[in-house]
């Protein structure tokens, strides 16, 4: 073997290790800053179970609203709305932290805000845009199921003697028909036949 194909082995193979404990004790600081995290909150603070209820309320808001599609897009703008605003509101409870809580949660980054507070809304949100769209699945799926027991025919509107110019009113003499085809308003037998 050539001995510099070694030594640049032996260099990819150094960088490697030294890239994996880097990774490996980042992974562990994680964990410990979590639970670090997770042990400094006061978990039955009335701040902190008030929150808790209130994510457990829009949580149940979003299974029980699964067929009110109007519902649905009330929760999620007023989530986006929370969540948009949780900036302002991290700033306002720093300055009256001692009005609500027992501590001072609210930091400069916002860290408590944005795990607390922030995080279980957008995981909402998503569940509840998980829900429309699958909603929105099975609305497609009957309206197929419905157009072909109709033998796959939809019925289209159109107007049967578009004007010539943009400008001008269509006369009595043209109709909205709903198979597309010439109609007189007289409805005599001639066109009953054309239609079948």
């Amino acid at each position: 073997m050539d001995p510099e194909l070694d030594a640049e082995q032996l260099d990819i193979v150094d960088i490697f290790n030294k890239t994996l404990m880097e990774f490996m004790s980042s992974r562990r600081t994680f964990w410990k800053e979590a639970r670090d995290f997770l042990d400094a909150i006061n978990w039955t603070e009335p701040l902190v179970v008030s929150l808790i209820v209130f994510h457990s309320v829009v949580l149940l808001l979003v299974l029980l609203s699964h067929r009110r599609f109007t519902l649905q897009a009330v929760i999620f703008f007023t989530i986006a709305v929370l969540c948009g605003s949780s900036q302002w509101l991290n700033s306002f409870l720093s300055e009256h932290w001692e009005t609500v809580a027992t501590q001072n949660y609210f930091d400069a980054n916002g860290a408590f805000i944005s795990i607390v507070f922030s995080l279980p809304l957008v995981l909402i949100g998503f569940l509840l845009v998980v829900m429309m769209v699958y909603s929105a699945g099975v609305l497609l799926v009957e309206v197929k199921k419905q157009e072909l027991r109709r033998g796959g025919r939809v019925p289209r509107l159109r107007v049967v003697n578009p004007p010539s110019n943009a400008s001008t009113r269509p006369t009595p003499s043209q109709t909205i028909s709903e198979s597309g085809g010439p109609e007189d308003k007289g409805g005599g037998p001639a066109d009953t036949k054309k239609h079948q």
